[in-house]
């Protein structure tokens, strides 16, 4: 049977410590030599132990020299001589809470990583999350070739598979274009990505450098209003992929893409919403995933000890993963979605962190890794009755060998990958997606619900990648539409007025909302022409960082000749970057939009 769940390769060259270590395991190039004080990740685990364990596996990452190397080509279908522990290893050290950008032991790998081809999925995916971590607005245009990578290799059906390396070398630098920032430059969010130091859930990476990517200042030397946000480059998907791939590919892509979106590319939106649609429509009726779904090649149905279509743990806690990625990137509530909900019951359901639940003794630490992932993306302590964290912290923390992980577990890529798995979980370090906003529905009798993307998620896309649309940009630039049916977006002249878009809601939960980023000033004002056709009347419900500030009856008795100006002003939020939402709610004809500016 074909294996192909491998996400890096086995026999990796080895290559010579980097840096000396002192007796209490950590890098004497640091200086480091007091015992840091994270956050305590959770009240039912020695915190102590977490750290020492951590600082044992880093130790291991970086005196074998795991950072760099590549494989030899050991399976069908994967790339020869291009992946690497590399981009995991970046990942885990930065993680880890003892290495940052300009520590002289990641130096060596973060060059290797820049002039390395881009040759599979994960590489792609993995090299996203390290270096939108490191440090998104340096190497930017390094993570959009990531995304392009991404977006270029997704298959028809959505999925991803290891896809073909890029036939031109990287660039020599990775610097970001100069151009001239403006106050309506769309924000990228920032901020702690952590829960409050202290809480059950909070990860030590709060006390890490946090990110200056996509922060918006008031430049005290320029005036509120001004903008440090980086660049948003746009990627499009530029050539189709291959007919299908497999979930384990995908689910890194979605990491991948995710990473992306936090650096402020604007990826390509019609491959998030075909990577959801694959997701939602592979889903087994028990509610789990399997690594392909049983119409596709490859798997099999069940296997106790190698990949397969039916539900099992590592799959599972992938796919539930990425929805939750897609659902908060396409301004959808992950916290509802049926599938997510079905997805969380089986793991509930099936929970095990001594192994990878329905397999006897194979990618195990994989699987635990994407149990972290789901837990903090979700936002949830519980799968089930089960305290995901503390039990698997604690199975961890006793399966530690010599520094190492995963010397018994059937993965391709062996202790290397195990030994980044358990760190990743052990330090929580997945950045958590942060609630929706909650938009009024106008109806007392309906609570408010989540409409569209959410607020910035601390590395942060306030965004979500969803790009200009060109009907909408003739009459709102700069804005961006959600929840309207695009069969019947359009523009026409109408009532007097050309260019007039309308909008229809796709149903009575999902309104029509208008958004933008704005950075206000002491005389922000938003100016809005709206209309409604003869005999139909609608509600304008505005919206700023998800609190209802004012609401406008657009109807006869309130226009003129069909048309009502509104006027929002911002005055009240000088000095800051704000989310502003204009909702549609009403209009059985379609609500009108002339001018917003």
């Amino acid at each position: 049977m074909k294996l192909r769940l491998a996400i890096l390769l086995s026999a990796i060259l080895a290559i010579p410590a980097l840096a000396p270590f002192d007796s209490g395991l950590m890098p004497l190039a640091q200086g480091k030599q007091d015992k840091p004080k994270p956050v305590p990740a959770h009240a039912k685990v020695d915190q102590e132990k977490v750290d020492e364990a951590i600082k044992k596996g880093c130790k291991y990452l970086l005196q074998s020299g795991q950072g760099m190397g590549t494989f030899p080509h050991g399976q069908r279908n994967q790339p020869q001589a291009i992946q690497a522990y590399g981009e995991i290893v970046l990942l885990t050290l930065l993680h880890s809470g003892y290495y940052q950008e300009g520590d002289v032991e990641l130096q060596p790998i973060i060059d290797f990583l820049n002039q390395k081809t881009l040759g599979s999925t994960y590489t792609a995916a993995l090299m996203a999350m390290a270096l939108q971590k490191l440090n998104p607005k340096k190497y930017q245009m390094r993570i959009a070739e990531c995304a392009q990578y991404l977006c270029d290799n997704q298959c028809e059906n959505g999925q991803w598979d290891y896809g073909e390396p890029v036939k031109d070398p990287p660039p020599t630098t990775y610097e970001i274009p100069k151009r001239k920032k403006t106050p309506d430059d769309v924000a990228t969010g920032g901020g702690d990505p952590n829960a409050p130091p202290g809480t059950p859930g909070a990860s030590d990476a709060s006390k890490a450098p946090s990110s200056s990517a996509g922060k918006t200042t008031a430049d005290p030397k320029k005036g509120p209003g001004k903008t440090n946000t980086i660049p948003r480059i746009p990627v499009r998907k530029k050539k189709p992929g291959p007919p299908n791939g497999d979930n384990s590919n995908s689910q890194y892509a979605a990491l991948g893409l995710r990473a992306c979106l936090d650096a402020g590319i604007d990826v390509d939106p019609s491959v998030l919403q075909r990577a959801r649609q694959w997701w939602t429509r592979s889903q087994n009726s028990d509610g789990g995933w399997g690594y392909n779904d049983h119409g596709n090649m490859g798997g099999g149905d069940d296997n106790p000890n190698s990949v397969s279509n039916n539900s099992y743990g590592s799959m599972t806690v992938g796919a539930t993963g990425a929805l939750c990625i897609y659902d908060y990137f396409m301004g959808i509530d992950y916290k509802t979605d049926g599938n997510v909900i079905k997805g969380l019951n089986w793991l509930g359901n099936n929970f095990d962190v001594t192994k990878n639940p329905k397999k006897t003794a194979f990618a195990y630490l994989y699987f635990l890794y994407g149990l972290e992932r789901v837990g903090m993306l979700y936002g949830t302590e519980k799968m089930g009755t089960h305290e995901w964290y503390p039990e698997g912290a604690n199975h961890l923390l006793g399966i530690q060998q010599d520094g190492v992980w995963g010397t018994d577990d059937k993965l391709p890529g062996g202790a290397p990958l195990g030994t980044c798995f358990a760190i990743l979980f052990l330090r929580r370090g997945t950045l958590p997606l942060k609630p929706l906003p909650q938009v009024a529905t106008g109806d007392p009798h309906r609570p408010a619900v989540a409409n569209g993307a959410p607020v910035p998620n601390g590395g942060g896309n306030r965004d979500a990648g969803l790009v200009a649309n060109k009907t909408v940009e003739a009459v709102a630039p700069g804005w961006r539409l959600l929840n309207c049916k695009p069969e019947l977006q359009k523009t026409a002249s109408l009532l007097g007025k050309t260019n007039v878009l309308q909008t229809f809601a796709e149903g009575t939960a999902r309104l029509p909302t208008l958004r933008r980023q704005i950075d206000a000033t002491r005389d922000t004002t938003v100016k809005a022409v709206v209309g409604h056709n003869p005999g139909d009347s609608w509600t304008l419900t505005v919206v700023v960082e998800g609190k209802e500030i004012a609401t406008h009856p657009v109807s006869a008795e309130k226009s003129k000749e069909g048309w009502v100006e509104i006027s929002i002003d911002l005055t009240a939020f000088a000095g800051k970057s704000v989310l502003v939402e204009l909702v549609q709610s009403g209009a059985a004809e379609g609500a009108l939009w002339s001018e917003i500016k």
